[in-house]
């Protein structure tokens, strides 16, 4: 399992109230951690049928089940890197509405996101104000907890730097409690695949440039990223570009923090499609011509 396929169990395990993750990460957790603790048992997910039927059509949800809005979400927000356009997601309601705030309501899962890195998910986690669970992860594995957990009478202290004990016992816990296989307990998750691989030799000011001008250009971002998934619908500049479209694929583009390399991170409803959509991109971005 992929670190951020691994973080929303165990949000979902803690009881987490504020959830914090870099923008790459997988955008099933907007929707896993709106139902009702997970769905139960394994494979019985619970799944409203708005949300059914616009995954399986591959459509990304916000704000009460309105597609999503054309426009960019620049990032800013209340520490660097924090974006302010966070989504809400209430338990067991189903539906997603923008929160612009800091705090963090009872009965919601407030997901927000951050600039790819622990330092920034550990602003966003400081920058939380709520008296749930606020924890975070990153891709690449770990598990981060912003405040102590009191499960069964007993308490598990904060430890706000990445823990690689902790996601392991959840997985197992959860196995055990809902009887089935440890690769069984991700079946209640939404089908959102990820993919990711970078053009080496790439200078980053060369990145940089090309995604100021894909930015700037709705029509040739679109051709390059991935002419056929349809119209964009949102950009998002949090941490380099990350474009989703009517389809619900996403593509992300961000120059690597420490190599000269472009790095793509793709998203779809398959293995499959996320494969083709990230190799598709970094095709056609190292085509003889691209400048």
């Amino acid at each position: 399992m992929r670190g951020d396929v691994v973080g929303i169990l165990c949000a979902e395990f803690l009881g987490a109230s504020a959830v914090v993750t870099p923008v790459s990460c997988n955008t099933a957790v907007e929707c896993a951690l709106s139902r009702a603790g997970g769905g139960g048992a394994c494979g019985a997910g619970g799944e409203g049928d708005e949300r059914r039927e616009a995954r399986d059509r591959g459509t990304l949800l916000r704000a009460g089940g309105r597609r999503p809005e054309t426009g960019d979400r620049s990032g800013c927000g209340v520490e660097e890197g924090v974006t302010s356009d966070e989504l809400r997601v209430t338990r067991g309601g189903g539906a997603l509405s923008c929160a612009g705030d800091g705090r963090a309501e009872a009965g919601v899962v407030r997901v927000l996101r951050t600039r790819i890195g622990s330092p920034y998910v550990i602003a966003g986690m400081e920058g939380v104000e709520t008296d749930g669970v606020v924890v975070g992860y990153e891709a690449n594995g770990g598990f981060l907890l912003g405040s102590d957990v009191v499960r069964d009478g007993k308490v598990l202290r904060a430890l706000p730097t990445r823990d690689a004990v902790l996601p392991m016992l959840v997985v197992l816990c959860m196995a055990r409690e809902r009887g089935c296989r440890v690769s069984e307990v991700t079946d209640w998750l939404p089908e959102r695949y990820t993919a990711s691989d970078r053009l080496k030799e790439v200078p980053t000011e060369w990145s940089r440039e090309l995604i100021d001008r894909l930015h700037g250009d709705r029509e040739e971002m679109r051709q390059l990223l991935d002419p056929g998934s349809g119209d964009v619908v949102m950009v998002d500049m949090t941490d380099g570009l990350r474009v989703t479209f009517e389809t619900g694929d996403i593509v992300h583009l961000r120059p690597s923090g420490n190599a000269p390399e472009l790095r793509c991170y793709a998203e779809a409803g398959s293995v499959e499609r996320a494969q083709e959509l990230c190799e598709g991109a970094l095709g056609r971005i190292g085509a003889p011509g691209v400048q």
